[in-house]
């Protein structure tokens, strides 16, 4: 109970009340001209370093992060490069496993008195059921592969655009040492935070 009653006596103490007024004479304000602040300028635009991600690195460059922007491309090139390569194989192992389990093709008919021609039989590799696993192994692990790096490559601009809209924000962010703050451990040890502001 003289909890809350301390709150409500304090806050009433803050508060700034004028219960007196003169009904005779009615002022109006004067109005004065203040300059415009300067801190909500921001001297890089958000959306300009989210569109400028297209291109992974690109927003940093633009952010003026110079050594993130090489990351973040060389990211994105070398995950082109797995994706370009692993689907390479893949098509490659699907070819030879297609020309493998292939029993034969249709061709067109030349002479319609003779229907013997209609089917031409292609010869069939002879491959182990071991030979025709390991291909399927290979196909499907290159597919997996290729997958998993267009999956990790749409991670990359993803972290490129958040860190390119989020750099843009904080481009004109103070981060001097006049305010600092600290946690330590006390001897009993629980955390203890410190704030301090010099001027």
């Amino acid at each position: 109970m003289l909890k809350p009653l301390i709150i409500l006596i304090a806050f009433l103490s803050m508060t700034n009340i004028d219960y007196a007024q003169d009904s005779t004479t009615v002022t109006q304000p004067e109005i004065k001209t203040v300059k415009m602040s300067d801190n909500n300028y921001m001297s890089k635009s958000p959306s300009e370093a989210l569109w400028k991600s297209v291109i992974p690195g690109w927003g940093q460059y633009y952010n003026e992060e110079y050594w993130k922007a090489p990351i973040l491309f060389g990211a994105a090139v070398g995950l082109g490069s797995l994706i370009y390569y692993y689907n390479s194989e893949f098509n490659s192992y699907r070819d030879q496993l297609d020309n493998a389990t292939r029993t034969g093709t249709k061709i067109p008919i030349e002479n319609p008195d003779n229907l013997g021609d209609t089917y031409y039989p292609i010869s069939k590799s002879i491959l182990t059921d071991l030979e025709i696993r390991q291909l399927k192994a290979n196909k499907e692990f290159n597919r997996d592969n290729r997958d998993m790096m267009a999956f990790y490559l749409l991670g990359v601009y993803v972290i490129s655009a958040v860190d390119a809209y989020v750099g843009a924000h904080l481009y004109d962010f103070n981060v001097d040492d006049e305010l600092s703050y600290n946690m330590n451990m006390n001897k009993f040890g629980y955390p203890e935070f410190a704030l301090s502001y010099s001027f």
